[in-house]
């Protein structure tokens, strides 16, 4: 099976931001960041009660999240904007091949088979298919394609 794609500018920011989010190490790391930043916040601290203490930590551990989860998607948004080499090779049309061997991917820049024990898990979301390599490491394409 053959899938050719042109993945463009909003493709790149869109769903590295979801790879990101996606990768559990990740995850973790900002989740006890959040944690940390509501905790050294101390805001819910002088709540009387113990279960309004933990409903105002878990919404300053929400808060936190989405603020770190913001600095992100813009970051990734900076870099993209910014780095000329994203042009080449990963703007434009790829070309996936699932073969015996694995999966193919290739461009007009590079060649690369990732073989089948190294593709961890794929995910189909927000009109995307993701596949996960060696664990953080994500290749993906509109699923219309």
């Amino acid at each position: 099976m053959t899938v050719t794609t042109d993945l463009n500018f909003w493709d790149i920011v869109f769903t590295n931001y979801l790879s990101l989010l996606l990768t559990h190490v990740f995850l973790v790391m900002w989740t006890f960041f959040s944690i940390i930043l509501t905790y050294q916040s101390g805001y819910f601290l002088h709540i009387e009660g113990g279960i309004m203490v933990l409903v105002y930590g878990l919404l300053g551990v929400v808060y936190h999240f989405a603020i770190i989860q913001l600095f992100i998607f813009v970051l990734g948004l900076v870099v993209c904007l910014a780095n000329p080499k994203l042009k080449k090779g990963v703007f434009g049309r790829h070309k996936f091949e699932l073969t015996e061997e694995g999966l193919v991917e290739e461009t007009e820049f590079n060649q690369a088979l990732h073989k089948w024990p190294s593709v961890d898990r794929t995910i189909e979301i927000f009109g995307y298919i993701m596949v996960c390599i060696s664990g953080n490491q994500w290749h993906f394409f509109p699923d219309k394609a």
